[in-house]
Order: structure tokens, then C-alpha cells, then sequence
């Protein structure tokens, strides 16, 4: 089941006995609070090359946290081994001594990735994150099990931006306590690099 746009008017509509009829901007000030407080929301990017000339990408749309990095050899439809994390200054220093190869390490810097060593040749990068969730409240990607969350988040957000002073703390504390229970979906990052430093 996912949770509607429409689902959340007629919750928001019923809890304060109000005839709201646009409240995007309230679903979107909860959309975004919900995937910023842990990693709910994950998604895979692999529309980026690299190669001996392109040794930098930038992160994802609406990226919050790299998940691991592979990268996929196309001549022989091989994927590498999860890339090891380095710091920006690891990799600056690691320049200078740079030969061509398989790149097998990779830093973050500036909401850009850098592959180390350069590209013997192209490879296509395989890039899974967690992320914030888009503004789209024609499109959740939360599922059922965060219907009580966006419930009393759109709620309390209404109630806060329509003035509506009986009900900000009821429904603050809702929200707060809804957003503390969605917390055990959050999701784990991979563990199988040679080195956890993300």
C-alpha cells in the first residue's frame, strides 16, 4: 500500500475539522524532515562513466549519504570490488604518485566523488546512496509503515501554519513520537568493503 497525497488531506481534514484543500508545502516540510532524520530511502545511480579523462562525477539528486561504490568494466560486463573510502586530503597526496589502472578507491569531497587511480579505461559507476526525499507530494515513496508518521506530521504542520493553537502541541507530540517509531525501518549500509570508514 502507498501512501496518496489524497490520503493525507482527508487525515489532515479530519483531524482538525478543517476543508483544506492545498497542502503540499506542509507535506513537503514532512517529506523532507522524515528522510532527513535517518536512512529510510535508498536508490542506485549507474548512469555515470568514467575513464582516463573523467576522474570526478557528482553525487546523486537529493543524495544524503554514499551507501558503497562499484564500478562495472563494459567490455567485460564484470563488476570490481566495492571501492575503499579515502579521505580528500588521501587522495590529493595520491595523485602525484598516479598511474593508470582500475580505479579501487574513491573520495567525497564537495558533493563530488573522485576515483583514484585514473581509468585505464571506461567504466561505468554503480553508485547506491540514501537519500532525501524528493519535494513531490504527488509522489511518496514512503510506504504504509510511515502512513502514521505522515499522518501526524502533515497534521501538525497544518495546525502550526493555519494558526490553529488548540492543536499544535497534540499534534507536535504525535509527530515526534510517530517520527521516533519509524526509526527501526531505518536501513543498514553495506558492511562487505575492505575498510568500514563512511
Amino acid at each position: 500500500m502507498s501512501i496518496t497525497k489524497a490520503d493525507l488531506l482527508l487525515a489532515v481534514n479530519g483531524n482538525l475539522e478543517r476543508d483544506e484543500t492545498d497542502i503540499d508545502r506542509q507535506i513537503n516540510r514532512v517529506l523532507f524532515k522524515v528522510s532527513n532524520h535517518k536512512t529510510f530511502l535508498a536508490d542506485i545511480k549507474t548512469t555515470d562513466t568514467i575513464d582516463s579523462d573523467t576522474v570526478v562525477i557528482n553525487v546523486p539528486d537529493f543524495f544524503k549519504k554514499l551507501d558503497n561504490i562499484r564500478l562495472l568494466d563494459t567490455d567485460n560486463n564484470v563488476f570490481s570490488n566495492y571501492l575503499d573510502h579515502i579521505s580528500y586530503t588521501e587522495y590529493l597526496g595520491a595523485q602525484f604518485a598516479s598511474h593508470r589502472s582500475i580505479p579501487n578507491q574513491y573520495s567525497l569531497f564537495n558533493r563530488q566523488i573522485y576515483f583514484f587511480p585514473v581509468p585505464s579505461k571506461e567504466f561505468t559507476v554503480h553508485i547506491s546512496y540514501f537519500k532525501i526525499h524528493p519535494p513531490t507530494p504527488d509522489s511518496i515513496s514512503f510506504d504504509d509503515r510511515f502512513l502514521n508518521v505522515m499522518e501526524s506530521g502533515s497534521t501538525y504542520e497544518v495546525a502550526y501554519n493555519r494558526g490553529v493553537e488548540s492543536q499544535i502541541q497534540l499534534w507536535g507530540q504525535r509527530y515526534a513520537d510517530d517520527l521516533r517509531d519509524v526509526e527501526k525501518y531505518a536501513l543498514s549500509p553495506t558492511q562487505n568493503t575492505r575498510f568500514n570508514r563512511f
